[in-house]
């Protein structure tokens, strides 16, 4: 007679189904639609003591495979502004790269992994941003404006030259699932360092596309360009996001922001839209 058969003990059998009941859906993978047109739209409204300003940015993307994940082509087709500000440095950092392809590098999972020609293209940032300083501010005063770009380390540089792509990028969106919950939202400026914001995130499947809705508020120290000095006051953010689940990018954002000093004296408040649209299938 041969050996008996080994069994494996029931423990562990039961261990390692549990294992796999508990263990964490793989996130799925980016996938752009290689070789088509994107067009990134984005318009913003600002409005300080009444006084709106409006900005407009068109961008042209493309993905590209390569071995390690994708090469985002992206091109500024047209940037605009209205409003009284002058010497804009939105305007200027825009039209610094109007008709230029940025190229910029990305993994599997759409993070950035590198830019081409970082160096030079930050250079060319902090040119544009100094120049059009100079129509408003002393040579001096236009220098120290455009000296935080030039001092930027590479990860920052790749940071900033990849944050347009960066941003239409949500992969772990698209597995989250349904319901409302709260949450404690990032400190930002005008928020002070550590500053979280207390609010509700709902997320919910519509066809195609997750939507992410939050809604948060709380008080806030404001000053600066707003108010001289510092003064107290309240923050209201609402934000939608709205994620295509075949590709992981964001097909449309929508952020309002309202900042309002206690004595109601002065107010702030942001308005920023932007969508991506697939223009064609090949370029």
């Amino acid at each position: 007679m041969g050996r008996p058969r080994e069994r494996a003990a029931p423990g562990l059998i039961g261990a390692a189904l549990m294992a796999l009941v508990q263990a964490p859906a793989a996130l799925p993978a980016f996938h752009p639609v290689e070789g088509a047109i994107y067009r990134s739209d984005t318009r913003e409204t600002r409005t300080e003591d009444g006084v709106p300003q409006h900005f407009h940015a068109s961008r042209r993307i493309v993905f590209r495979r390569e071995a390690t994940g994708y090469v985002a082509e992206t091109t500024i087709e047209s940037a605009d502004q209205s409003g009284p500000q002058a010497g804009s440095a939105f305007l200027a950092g825009n039209r610094a790269f109007i008709g230029h392809v940025v190229r910029v590098h990305l993994d599997a999972t759409g993070a950035i992994t590198a830019v081409d020609d970082a160096d030079a293209l930050i250079e060319r940032l902090a040119a544009s941003i100094e120049a059009a300083a100079r129509t408003v501010a002393g040579p001096a005063r236009a220098a120290a404006m455009a000296a935080p770009l030039r001092a930027f380390d590479p990860a920052q540089r790749r940071t900033m030259l990849g944050s347009a792509v960066a941003d239409l990028i949500r992969l772990v969106d698209v597995t989250r699932p349904d319901g409302t919950r709260t949450v404690a939202l990032p400190s930002r400026v005008p928020m002070a360092v550590g500053q979280a914001l207390p609010g509700t995130e709902t997320v919910r499947r519509d066809g195609d596309a997750v939507s992410i809705t939050t809604h948060a508020a709380g008080p806030v120290a404001v000053g600066g360009a707003m108010v001289p000095g510092a003064a107290t006051g309240t923050v209201t953010l609402d934000t939608l996001r709205r994620v295509d689940t075949a590709t992981a990018l964001v097909i449309e954002s929508r952020s309002t922001r309202v900042i309002t000093t206690a004595s109601g004296a002065h107010s702030s408040r942001a308005e920023t839209v932007t969508t991506l649209v697939r223009a064609s299938k090949t370029p």
